[in-house]
């Protein structure tokens, strides 16, 4: 769990991923779908982030 931690605090740190949205996934993590259909995250972020995100979460 801590490296979970780690790789999100990466993601959101470098830019990679808005770090509002981070912080609804840590709430709810569940809610990943959601989040991709955001108007927050770009179609890039979408590409290349979501399927790690997703192994986090899970």
């Amino acid at each position: 769990m801590k490296l979970t931690a780690f790789v999100l605090l990466i993601i959101g740190t470098v830019g990679l991923w808005p770090l509002t949205s981070l912080e609804r996934l840590a709430k709810e993590p569940d809610t990943l779908s959601v989040e991709l259909t955001s108007d927050e995250i770009r179609h890039w972020q979408r590409d290349v982030v979501a399927s790690s995100l997703q192994a986090c979460l899970s």
